[in-house]
């Protein structure tokens, strides 16, 4: 059963291809590993319980949604979570030690950067070559997808492979968002059909040996995560 999304999180959950998309990606990205112990940063699309009968496969599940958490718990005690909000990730004593993470993070600049951030926290620090995975929308990031990448360069972490319309989205029909199109949907005289899709985004495949992680923290401001015009 799906929970609602909630719209002071930005949850806007994808569909059951997309999920299936990012299932798949990951195991044909690692096709002969016998464990790999990876990060879902954020996890309302509950992409996890794809995972639940690959006993390779040991995700660690950041999520601030504790009704997320609880399901995700109850479908397999294999799986690490952390129920915080991301910006209190500087307070958790001892982090869990992963191999690499996917994100799928409000597409803002601020909370781009600090979802990949908090992977990268946890990600294991041995100088070796490493890569993760981000879905970013290009749309609604407009100039900010430039300014991300620059400072993600400027913090020793480069872009390597973009695959187009790697996720769709349905439109949460409790978010302002729909209201709103469909009033001007009707006012214009246009079927409302087309409020089901919201959008897709690009899977931006990063790759890094020693990212500079101060660096990296000094340009985020928690308090901006869902804004997308206050940069």
């Amino acid at each position: 059963m799906r929970l609602l999304p909630r719209e002071n999180l930005n949850q806007f959950p994808c569909d059951e291809l997309s999920r299936n998309n990012r299932y798949n990606f990951i195991k044909n990205r690692y096709p002969y590993v016998e464990y790999l112990k990876f990060g879902i940063i954020g996890d309302d699309d509950y992409v996890s319980l794809k995972f639940v009968n690959d006993f390779w496969a040991w995700p660690v599940i950041v999520e601030k949604d504790k009704r997320i958490i609880t399901t995700i718990q109850n479908a397999s005690d294999r799986f690490e979570t952390l129920n915080i909000d991301i910006a209190e990730i500087e307070n958790v004593v001892k982090l869990p030690i992963i191999q690499t993470f996917i994100t799928d993070p409000p597409y803002t600049l601020h909370g781009s950067l600090s979802f990949i951030y908090c992977g990268l926290k946890m990600i294991v620090k041995d100088g070796k070559f490493k890569e993760f995975y981000v879905i970013l929308n290009s749309a609604m990031m407009g100039k900010n997808l430039f300014k991300l990448q620059q400072i993600l360069i400027n913090s020793g972490i480069f872009l390597s492979e973009v695959i187009n319309n790697f996720s769709q989205y349905n439109l949460p029909k409790n978010y302002q968002e729909f209201k709103r199109a469909k009033i001007f949907l009707h006012n214009n005289g246009i079927s409302i059909k087309g409020l089901k899709r919201s959008s897709s985004s690009n899977l931006y495949i990063f790759s890094t040996y020693n990212p500079n992680l101060n660096k990296l923290r000094s340009f985020i401001n928690y308090r901006k995560i869902y804004k997308h015009y206050d940069c």
